[in-house]
């Protein structure tokens, strides 16, 4: 299934995809099989597998005609970050070796992470807003994520990758001019430059999530997956999942050590080389570009680029 939120509202609607790819509405769905009606995709997810099942198959059985009173035409309606609201999102950083090598950072660099806040997000076909203010430098970074359909806390890796609901896509925009330049040269200025780079990817509209949840019975491998991001049109980025210094299970063990991860929660698995501050000459985002990461399966996040 590919599982959407949608609508005007600031919460949403839960929903899923029809398989000519409009929008079903989800608690209307689960009404007609005699479920719980629920509140977000998140506590949708986090349902048994039976009812989950037993809605999958109603999906693929939907009849346009008969059905039409739950299903809006995809080009109608307004996707939003697909997991809902109130729920955690962890970036990760430091998986892919490319993009190490590309910011001249030693391999050996530890596994990081950071909350995105809420704030920030957006979903697919929603623009990406230049902040006022900034020298132009504000890049991208296409990103895989998982998201989790039980609770996970200090698992091991199969443990943590049974906990997964499914997977969607992610792109770390990040305003550059804001954090130190250069390489910092003593333990302070590393918490400074860490801190700084933090911060400012959470500008509002900077954390482009979706454009569906896809559930883990239709990708038999993630690693195998390959993301790709282009920039009005332009390759820039192309990868493969797999090819982390960690697996996603490892990653997902490591984080649970300190997370308590619930259905709905999402992790960002970084990005791999291609950004365009490593570029050169460096390459940022003007208004009018648009940016696109996708993945054969997960489908495509794309999102416009205006000025503020």
């Amino acid at each position: 299934m590919r599982l959407v939120t949608y609508g005007g509202r600031s919460r949403g609607r839960p929903g899923v995809l029809s398989p000519a790819g409009d929008v079903v509405d989800l608690r209307a769905l689960c009404a007609s099989l005699d479920l719980e009606p629920p509140a977000s995709v998140a506590e949708f997810i986090g349902q048994s597998p039976a009812s989950r099942d037993r809605v999958g198959r109603r999906v693929a059985a939907l009849d346009p005609e008969r059905d039409r009173s739950w299903i809006s035409p995809r080009g109608v309606v307004e996707l939003l970050p697909p997991m809902g609201a109130d729920v955690l999102v962890l970036a990760t950083s430091g998986n892919y070796l490319s993009h190490l090598e590309e910011m001249g950072v030693t391999a050996a660099a530890p596994l990081n992470a950071f909350i995105v806040s809420p704030r920030s997000l957006v979903g697919d076909g929603q623009p990406i807003v230049l902040p006022a203010g900034g020298s132009g430098m504000v890049d991208w970074e296409g990103e895989f994520c998982v998201v989790f359909g039980r609770n996970c806390h200090r698992a091991s890796a199969a443990e943590a990758m049974a906990c997964v609901a499914g997977y969607t896509l992610f792109n770390d925009v990040s305003a550059r001019d804001w954090v130190a330049r250069g390489r910092p040269r003593d333990p302070e200025e590393a918490v400074v430059a860490w801190r700084n780079n933090i911060a400012f990817k959470q500008f509002p509209s900077f954390g482009p999530i979706g454009p569906a949840i896809v559930t883990v019975d239709e990708i038999p491998d993630p690693a195998e997956l390959e993301l790709v991001t282009t920039v009005t049109g332009a390759v820039m980025q192309r990868d493969r999942v797999g090819r982390m210094r960690r697996s996603i299970g490892e990653i997902l063990a490591e984080l649970s050590l300190v997370h308590r991860f619930e259905p709905g929660d999402v992790v960002t698995l970084g990005t791999p080389a291609g950004v365009g501050m490593a570029m050169s000459p460096p390459r940022f985002l003007r208004a009018g570009d648009e940016v696109t990461v996708s993945v054969a399966g997960i489908g495509r996040l794309r999102n416009p680029v205006l000025a503020r």
